[in-house]
């Protein structure tokens, strides 16, 4: 007897979900290394690598981008982002 295929609440098939970051460079190079980074279709990342000259606008519209999209189930926050 086949198993039967992952699928969502609404019944679609699921291919995979994506973990988010909004870190510092390093800590965003260390995942990026690991396999973590994707860029779609539309150029947009899963990523946003933050410095002290980064806006707090950048980052709350990456806090809002990543947490509507559907393709992501994790958002990792640096706390060096939360001290800046």
């Amino acid at each position: 007897m086949a198993a039967a295929p992952a699928t969502s609440v609404q019944g679609t098939a699921r291919t995979s979900s994506l973990i988010a970051i909004i870190a510092d460079e390093d800590t965003v190079t260390g995942f990026l290394l690991a396999g973590v980074g994707n860029v779609d279709l539309r150029r947009k990342t899963n990523y946003l690598i933050v410095d002290s000259k980064t806006p707090v606008k950048a980052i709350e519209d990456a806090f809002k981008e990543f947490t509507t999209r559907d393709d992501i189930a994790v958002l990792l926050i640096s706390q060096y982002v939360i001290h800046n």
